[in-house]
């Protein structure tokens, strides 16, 4: 099996190039990843998902809402 190791400022120049907000750069039958970038004070635009989903920030803080739940 082969292992890719990348950086997220090289994943972040692969989504600026694409001209998204979000690039995928991991899919296999289990699971997939990406990197979604919002400007600073942005509400995310997207709707519920079917799939779990799993959100990690690597710059700034984020405020986010599930249900009747606020979490800072």
């Amino acid at each position: 099996m082969q292992s890719d190791f990348l950086q997220t400022s090289q994943l972040e120049e692969l989504r600026k190039k694409a001209g998204k907000r979000y690039l995928e750069f991991l899919r296999v039958p289990a699971m997939s990843a990406g990197i979604y970038t919002l400007a600073a004070g942005a509400t995310d635009p997207q709707s519920p998902h079917k799939e779990d989903e799993l959100y990690y920030v690597i710059r700034g803080k984020a405020r986010m809402k599930a249900g009747n739940e606020d979490h800072l």
